[in-house]
């Protein structure tokens, strides 16, 4: 393989990794608009936004993947007529909490023997920058955003484990929670 095609190639993976999400949010977007659009999908949606604290925590879980986070969102405005807001945010923060537990798990597992082992050898050494990514993190998480980016930020930034998952679980609480007491 010669010097250009290996470049092409690592061009065209750059581009992939750096547009895939954002892809994946607009898809979700417009999966937002195809459910809502046909009745018998868009009651099946929200008869399980509406299911109670199971509903919650389904919801919650959805609240955190990328295509998926508009979805959710459509549902916690939903529920949010027939169920406590504090439910919402308690049920739904503990579902988003255990699924971006997932991916900080999946992050700090890849670091040893990716590209992310790379980037923390040469800038998570300096406070500010493992402050701002944790704090850029936070922000995602906490924001109807999906939390993929940001779990993937704090599990950068060396936040252990045993912060993380109150971390996570506040963070996506509060999110939920403010979308809640804003429709009622």
């Amino acid at each position: 393989m010669d010097a250009v095609t290996k470049t092409t190639q690592q061009v065209q993976v750059s581009v992939l990794r750096t547009h895939l999400p954002l892809a994946l949010f607009v898809f979700g977007i417009v999966l937002v608009a195809v459910v809502l659009a046909i009745p018998g999908l868009r009651d099946v949606v929200f008869t399980i936004a509406e299911s109670g604290p199971l509903g919650a925590f389904v919801t919650g879980i959805l609240y955190t993947v990328g295509f998926t986070a508009p979805l959710a969102t459509a549902m916690v405005v939903d529920a949010a007529h027939t169920t406590s807001p504090w439910v919402l945010a308690l049920l739904g923060g503990l579902g988003a909490m255990l699924y971006d537990l997932l991916i900080f798990a999946f992050i700090r597992r890849t670091t040893t023997i990716s590209f992310f082992e790379k980037v923390r050898e040469r800038f998570l050494g300096r406070p500010a920058i493992t402050w701002t990514l944790a704090g850029i993190g936070a922000f995602v998480i906490a924001s109807p955003l999906p939390d993929e980016l940001g779990s993937g930020l704090l599990g950068l930034s060396n936040l252990p484990q045993k912060y993380f998952v109150p971390l996570s679980f506040l963070l996506n609480g509060l999110g939920i929670l403010t979308i809640a007491l804003l429709i009622r």
